[in-house]
């Protein structure tokens, strides 16, 4: 979703506001979608592999897609879900070192790639997004660099190789770009984003291996919203940190969530869990644990896959436009914010 900014923001806010799924419904949610009002989640885990869908209403409209290797269509070990402009749900394979690419409704469209390190083939691709023209952009994380394609699959460049330098990668895994086309790139093993022109150019990197604000410890999935800000799944860290494009840390989510209403209905016909509940801590029960996919809707909600807690936690972004006769010139400041 790209949309015109404005000048400035007045940020007035970031609460949360629902929880969507439970155990048995959303296990292990690994990646988040959103297409026609409807939400598809990745469930992924040890044997089994399928694309939950519920509306906001945490109603649940069954699943697409077939765990297994035996077929073009099925699913081995998939990473990244995102859906296209026309509605076309794209998805990176790990297992099977494949782009597969299915409808709304689960049918199979296509799927390419080969495991290798020539163009066009890939070792456990992760993290995909699409530029504003709708190519698609992978992180190759075995073959530790960036590979884009045309949404036929036809191979249109690389970049980055091995090392801890600028511009190189040590098992990048999530990717985004944002309204000027820079590509985002989160280097697992390094504790760090890069942000690049998408003529390759190195701009910024942010974090080093810690757990202060701008820290990490071993990120995973990236996503921009309409406004630039980058959005960085801390997820040994149990957060997910927000960046403006200068790479200024700017907020974290922790977890603030409530039951969502599957889990209540659940609990309310199932006396033994309603009392085991009643003996835990509440406080705990909020957290994001292991947070992995992130996605936003048109209306600036924030979907965070909370992995460990089998639901989707939602926040809500509150700003203000502002115009360049509403806020002072910028100041300068005499520490660097980035490296």
């Amino acid at each position: 979703m790209k949309t015109s900014k404005p000048y400035a923001l007045l940020r007035s806010g970031f609460p949360y506001k629902k929880s969507l799924g439970m155990r048995r419904l959303t296990n292990h949610p690994t990646s988040v979608g959103i297409y026609n009002s409807k939400i598809y989640i990745l469930c992924r885990s040890e044997g089994t592999a399928t694309i939950r869908i519920l509306t906001y209403d945490d109603e649940d409209l069954g699943t697409i897609g077939k765990y297994g290797s035996d077929s073009e269509e099925h699913l081995l070990w998939p990473n990244t879900i995102k859906f296209d402009k026309d509605g076309n749900l794209f998805i990176s394979d790990e297992g099977k070192h494949k782009i597969i690419i299915l409808s709304e409704t689960g049918k199979f469209i296509k799927s390419w790639g080969i495991k290798g390190d020539k163009e066009g083939q890939f070792n456990r691709p992760s993290g995909i997004c699409f530029t504003s023209n709708g190519n698609l952009i992978v992180s190759d994380t075995l073959n530790h660099r960036i590979q884009e394609y045309t949404p036929d699959g036809n191979f249109v460049r690389q970049f980055g190789e091995n090392g801890t330098d600028k511009g190189q990668f040590n098992m990048p895994w999530g990717v985004a770009t944002d309204s000027k086309d820079n590509i985002y790139v989160s280097d697992w093993k390094t504790n760090r984003i890069q942000k690049f022109s998408y003529a390759n150019d190195y701009i910024f990197s942010i974090g080093e291996k810690g757990t202060n604000n701008g820290f990490f410890n071993q990120p995973t999935y990236l996503e921009v919203d309409p406004h630039d800000d980058l959005y960085v799944s801390d997820t040994f860290n149990n957060r997910v940190q927000q960046f403006n494009e200068n790479g200024m840390y700017l907020d974290k989510f922790t977890g603030n969530s409530s039951l969502s209403k599957s889990g209540i209905d659940y609990l309310l016909s199932n006396a033994y869990p309603m009392r085991l509940r009643e003996m835990t801590s509440l406080e705990e029960q909020k957290l994001l644990r292991k947070p992995r996919g992130l996605a936003f809707d048109n209306d600036l909600n924030l979907f965070i896959c909370d992995y460990w807690s089998y639901r989707v936690q939602i926040y809500q972004k509150q700003t203000i436009p502002l115009k360049e006769s509403d806020i002072s010139p910028p100041i300068r400041s005499s520490s660097l914010l980035v490296t």
